[in-house]
């Protein structure tokens, strides 16, 4: 127990086996716990400790192991945390009831709190609420959390709301007659669809190739550009590189480009006869998964359109 006299610098004070947590907020002034000493014995099972922005606090809860059906609470209120925080983020935009920020961001967390890596995806998004949450939980616990945002781009909402919201988001933004509102922090990348005849000609083949960069670096989730050359492309992450060739007759330029490499490599050759060149690259010292181009595509499409038409994915 602390000395009246005790007055501690921060929130957190360690220990080599404990670290011990006092009631100072993000202004640095002391506060009082809600619950005297004598008391907190009987709900300390309702208390738990969670860090936040590399400061651990405790939280109370009636049950950490679930949710109530309804939540009230001001800042579900999807006028102040949801209209008036897009117009602050994208001024003069013109979108019809937004979510609240932080219903989405519960709901969020609700399923991925405890999942720094996880990927969520929003099928039928609007605003980007969805988007913003996930940039505000990765921001508040240092996660690495991905997310993917579609919409059919209705009145444009995905080129005038959508993504200069998660853009603001992520760079910051201008309030009049305030101060900046700081970034979270991130990346992002903006794709258009179009639409590729499902007949296997090698018109539509090869079509659908040349559209196929950005969906190969999504798929291998290398997006850092480290060559492009006509009909050569490298690019990598922090694991691996995805090399992508479209004319075998500059194989051995590639293959000479792949042989540099030091980390591990999805290599992609296309091919309209499907063949896989794995004695081409059988001598290599490389770490290579090797992948034939349009065949790997169209199994893809297969799959998941069947008959029809098949999108393609055209970065803007």
């Amino acid at each position: 127990m602390c000395g009246e006299n005790f007055h501690p610098d921060s929130a957190n004070i360690y220990f080599k086996d404990e670290i011990q947590v006092y009631p100072i907020d993000n202004e640095g002034v002391e506060r009082k716990w809600r619950y005297a000493r004598q008391s907190v014995e009987s709900i300390k099972h309702l208390l738990r400790a969670k860090k936040v922005k590399n400061i651990w606090n405790i939280e109370i809860g009636k049950d950490f192991g679930s949710y109530k059906t309804v939540w009230i609470d001001s800042r579900y209120d999807a006028n102040e945390y949801g209209t008036k925080l897009i117009a602050k983020m994208v001024p003069n935009c013109d979108f019809n009831f937004p979510k609240s920020l932080y219903n989405v961001y519960d709901c969020t967390y609700a399923v991925i709190g405890r999942r720094k890596n996880a990927i969520v995806l929003d099928y039928f998004a609007g605003s980007g609420t969805t988007g913003h949450a996930v940039l505000q939980l990765n921001s508040e616990d240092g996660g690495n959390r991905q997310f993917i945002l579609c919409t059919n781009n209705e009145n444009k909402i995905a080129e005038q709301i959508t993504y200069p919201r998660i853009r603001s988001a992520i760079n910051g933004y201008k309030i009049e007659n305030e101060e900046l509102i700081k970034g979270l922090g991130s990346n992002l990348k903006y794709y258009k669809t179009d639409f590729v005849g499902s007949e296997p000609t090698h018109r539509n083949k090869k079509l659908l190739t040349d559209k196929s960069i950005e969906m190969l670096c999504i798929k291998e989730n290398t997006f850092d550009e480290v060559m492009n050359k006509k009909d050569i492309f490298i690019f990598k992450n922090k694991e691996k590189f995805t090399a992508i060739l479209f004319d075998e007759m500059k194989m051995e330029e590639f293959k000479n480009e792949v042989k540099k490499l030091k980390m591990p490599v999805s290599v992609y050759v296309f091919s309209l006869e499907g063949d896989d060149f794995k004695e081409e690259f059988e001598n290599l010292k490389n770490d290579i998964t090797l992948c034939s181009i349009p065949e790997a595509i169209l199994k893809v499409y297969r799959r998941i359109y069947g008959a029809g038409q098949m999108k393609l994915k055209n970065k803007k």
